[in-house]
């Protein structure tokens, strides 16, 4: 049914999140995104991770979370114009870092 689906979806993310937090020990983990309007998923996410963990919206950091999708396409398209790589050859190893896509005008 959808409510599993979305019930699933929300353990999944929350497994992943905690697994994370139990695994690196962040003193704060930041979030941003659609999910993070969702009360469930941020509660069960709090449940899930060290106490000592802070969970902190992004809205609180002046980055609106609704936002974050919108804002890192325009960082991706800002590195394309002025023709900055993203990836880092001594990390990924490729020999020639590619640049984020290309402007396209009508």
């Amino acid at each position: 049914s959808p409510q599993d689906m979305i019930a699933s979806a929300v353990d999944t993310v929350t497994q992943d999140v905690a697994l994370y937090a139990h695994r690196m020990r962040p003193q704060d983990i930041i979030l941003a995104g659609g999910g993070a309007m969702n009360p469930v998923l941020v509660a069960r996410i709090r449940a899930s991770c060290p106490s000592d963990c802070t969970l902190i919206l992004s809205d609180e950091l002046g980055i609106p979370a609704t936002a974050r999708e919108a804002l890192g396409l325009s960082v991706l398209g800002a590195l394309c114009q002025d023709e900055v790589p993203i990836t880092l050859s001594q990390i990924t190893g490729a020999q020639n870092p590619g640049r984020s896509g290309c402007w396209t005008f009508p």
